[in-house]
C-alpha cells in the first residue's frame, strides 16, 4: 500500500484580521462578450471562523472594474446586514484597492458604484 505524504502547512495565504476586526474577502468574473458577471464574498472573525457568504448574477456589466466594485458594494452591504463594523477589506483587483484608498474617486461607468462602496 502507498503511505500518504506527510502534509505540509500552507505558508503565505488566508491572514486573519486585526482582533476585533472581521475581514471580508471579494471576487468578481466577467465575460466580456456577454458583458454580464458574477460576484462573490466572505466574511470571517478574527479567529477565521465563518460569518457569512453570498455570491450574485451580474445581468449586465460594463467592464471587469464595474464587477469588481459590484462585488465590493455587495460585500459590504452583506457586512452591514449582519452587523459588522470594523472591517478589512480584501480584494485581488489593485484598481477597486486604489480607489477606496484614495477616497473612492473614480472616472467611468465603475464611479457610481465606488461612491456607494466608499461611504458604506
Amino acid at each position: 500500500a502507498a503511505a500518504a505524504p506527510k502534509a505540509k502547512r500552507k505558508t503565505g495565504g488566508w491572514e486573519l484580521p486585526p482582533r476585533g476586526h472581521v475581514k471580508l474577502n471579494v471576487d468578481a468574473s466577467f465575460d466580456g462578450d456577454l458583458l454580464v458577471g458574477t460576484a462573490g464574498a466572505i466574511i470571517r472573525d478574527d479567529r477565521g471562523n465563518f460569518i457569512d457568504a453570498g455570491n450574485w448574477k451580474l445581468d449586465f456589466c460594463y467592464d471587469v472594474l464595474s464587477a469588481e466594485a459590484t462585488a465590493l458594494r455587495y460585500g459590504l452591504s452583506l457586512a452591514q446586514t449582519v452587523g459588522c463594523n470594523k472591517v478589512i477589506i480584501k480584494s485581488d483587483n489593485l484598481e477597486v484597492v486604489n480607489t477606496i484608498n484614495e477616497g473612492g474617486r473614480s472616472a467611468g461607468p465603475a464611479t457610481t458604484i465606488f461612491d456607494d462602496c466608499y461611504h458604506m
